[in-house]
């Protein structure tokens, strides 16, 4: 048998949806009062780090280690900003699916929230309806949604290039994003970046893109990078493991 060592190569993360929790402050003190040392203890058993890069794994060129703030714990100030807003006591819905490390997550995130004196309701969603709740705005829980982004190739562009898009799934329907002033430029930011030659300077402008699409929105809050663990009989040769621990499987050349 091998037990291969899968790159931290996926984002787990939680979008709040602007259209519900209008309030930049409150979405704020939500990122801050995460633990996510406990997420990656008790919800991924370890096999996580903490998203230093925001929504870059460590495992791209672009992965800058500077964004390790926009990820950090602070419960005595989300605790001040709960209250300067105003919002002591309201009410919160978060859903997550049913199945792998999301409902601990959900349920950890919850006391996280309640700490910091938000009332949190939470739903529990069987994973073969989970993404069709995702894309309704109407839904009852769609103001703190769990989620993961595992991407298609490892770039920048297919992580925060997708993630801080105005339109899509992410930007239009789970976060109401594109609802929000200023943030129809991001698709000319992306599309700029992404087409940077020089690696140094892509890598910078990325991390341009990200600071301020956090600081000034904050739309999504990244609870940790993380793989998935795959194990082989000893005698498998040729498989795209780091593929495969990315949930996206490409085994052509695998073979016995």
């Amino acid at each position: 048998m091998t037990v291969y060592d899968t790159p931290k190569s996926f984002d787990a993360f939680m979008v709040m949806d602007v259209r519900r929790i209008p309030e930049l402050a409150v979405r704020q003190a939500i990122n801050l009062a995460i633990d996510r040392q406990a997420l990656i203890s008790q919800a991924f058993f370890g096999a996580a780090v903490l998203p230093d890069g925001y929504t870059i794994p460590p495992n791209q060129d672009a992965y800058d280690a500077s964004l390790a703030d926009l990820s950090k714990t602070d419960v005595a100030e989300a605790k001040r900003l709960i209250q300067q807003a105003g919002a002591t006591g309201r009410t919160v819905r978060l859903m997550a699916a049913s199945d792998s490390w999301h409902p601990k997550a959900a349920q950890l995130i919850a006391q996280n929230l309640t700490d910091i004196g938000l009332k949190v309701e939470t739903d529990s969603v069987d994973p073969a309806a989970y993404f069709n709740r995702l894309y309704d705005p109407a839904d009852k829980f769609h103001d703190l949604m769990i989620w993961e982004r595992n991407g298609y190739y490892p770039d920048a562009d297919d992580m925060i290039g997708s993630l801080a898009k105005p339109s899509g799934v992410y930007g239009e329907f789970m976060s109401g994003f594109s609802t929000l002033d200023g943030s129809a430029a991001y698709a000319d930011k992306l599309f700029e970046a992404k087409n940077i030659a020089d690696a140094a300077a892509r890598k910078t402008r990325y991390t341009e893109i990200a600071r301020e699409w956090a600081e000034k929105y904050m739309t999504l809050t990244m609870l940790a990078c993380a793989s998935n663990p795959v194990v082989s009989g000893a005698g498998v040769k040729d498989m795209n493991w780091k593929a495969l621990g990315n949930h996206r499987c490409f085994m052509e050349n695998a073979s016995v």
